[in-house]
């Protein structure tokens, strides 16, 4: 089963896939005196993916405020475990940048989520993203112009290499 999306160039998408994820990776992290886990990094950048999909810088700017009313960190997409929260989300010219996120010490974080993120074992995250404006280049590329960002996980299976961590819990006691 097929959508066409109306918006969107002539690019049919499987209904079932209408919400898009793509990640980043964690290399760092920081603790902070409450246990609380922060990172930051790109989420998304403008460089071509395992996916054959490239997100425009800009394709954030118009709807990133939807996301920002519920900046929910989940794990594996669940929606009904969100684990933590985004404190602070920006564009730059590479992409979207998630310049503070908390995960909060709750047992399943605690015990199973970071030993494997200390150990590098789980290093990705990913965001699910809506499509809104898409287009097709001539080599099958399909270019991403205007996006929804619904939710962040927590993944062990990457798209993006490109987007990654950047440094740690720079907002600790400010935002909280």
């Amino acid at each position: 089963l097929f959508m066409r999306l109306s918006m969107a160039k002539d690019i049919e998408i499987p209904i079932d896939s209408l919400i898009i994820s793509k990640d980043f990776e964690i290399e760092d992290y920081d603790i902070d005196q409450k246990g609380r886990m922060s990172f930051s990094g790109y989420a998304s950048t403008n460089a071509l993916d395992l996916e054959n999909e490239i997100i425009e810088a800009y394709a954030w700017e118009k709807d990133l405020h939807h996301y920002k009313k519920n900046p929910i960190i989940c794990y594996n997409h669940d929606p009904r475990y969100p684990y933590g929260r985004a404190l602070k989300v920006s564009i730059t010219d590479l992409g979207l940048h998630f310049d503070e996120i908390v995960l909060d010490p709750v047992p399943f974080v605690k015990d199973n989520l970071w030993p494997l993120i200390k150990s590098g074992t789980l290093s990705k995250m990913r965001v699910g993203f809506s499509s809104l404006e898409a287009e097709r280049d001539q080599n099958g590329v399909i270019h991403h112009t205007r996006t929804r960002l619904f939710e962040n996980s927590v993944v062990s299976i990457p798209a993006n290499y490109d987007a990654s961590i950047d440094s740690t819990g720079k907002y600790f006691g400010q935002c909280l």
